[in-house]
């Protein structure tokens, strides 16, 4: 039983950056992202989707790097589509980027993890890490 709660963690440890995504849903979308007084980048995915899983990657790994400075959350379409729909999401993958609440710029299309980094270097000016 121990072991098992070993292995685990271990398993956490090397693959934890999902604990860097807050899950986003209609009902939680206003009082996470719109109404914080941080910067938040929300993916919008779907579990059919291949470039999302990519993409879900990519943003993994830039949660990891950058998650002191900004949130990271991820959000379903097909699950959630009032929020989709507020947000004129008609293709995937897609990144909404807020600073303080505002929506300040979006993305259509798979990103590198270096592309999003520096995206995300750009948009919230912020330095190289």
């Amino acid at each position: 039983m121990q072991k098992s709660h070993e292995n685990k963690n271990m398993r956490d440890d090397n693959h934890n950056s999902t604990s860097y995504l807050v899950d986003l849903t209609d009902s939680n979308f206003k009082s996470i992202v719109v109404e914080s007084e941080k910067n938040f980048v929300v993916e919008v995915s779907a579990d059919w989707s291949g470039e999302c899983f990519l993409m879900s990657r990519n943003i993994e790994e830039t949660a990891r790097k950058f998650h002191s400075q900004v949130q990271f959350g991820r959000i379903n379409i097909d699950l959630n589509e009032r929020t989709s729909s507020e947000y004129g999401i008609t293709d995937l993958p897609f990144i909404l980027f807020f600073r303080k609440g505002e929506l300040v710029f979006h993305s259509i299309g798979l990103l590198s993890a270096h592309v999003l980094e520096r995206e995300i270097i750009r948009i919230y000016n912020l330095e190289s890490l």
